[in-house]
């Protein structure tokens, strides 16, 4: 029971940060006229990137799928960040 309201819980979440994250992208691309072809390509990729975090969720998994990601993370906490699947 816990698991499955954990469950929920976090793909609330995930789905109002997409919502939003969608809205400020709406915004940025009529500031700044964006082209049609360019906002269809990035919004096909926010969607796989959507799909790809549901379905972590849903096999109550984590991973990231971008190694530039982790190495990001990695660069932000000056190191302190592991990235997924290797041990210090």
């Amino acid at each position: 029971m816990r698991k499955d309201t954990n469950q929920k819980g976090a793909m609330e979440l995930i789905r109002e940060t997409f919502f939003d994250l969608t809205l400020c992208l709406e915004a940025i691309f009529l500031i700044h006229k964006a082209d049609e072809e360019l906002v269809e390509a990035i919004m096909r990729n926010i969607e796989q990137i959507y799909q790809n975090a549901t379905k972590d969720i849903t096999r109550g998994g984590c991973q990231r799928a971008y190694p530039a990601i982790d190495r990001f993370l990695c660069r932000l906490s000056r190191g302190r960040y592991v990235p997924q699947g290797k041990a210090r």
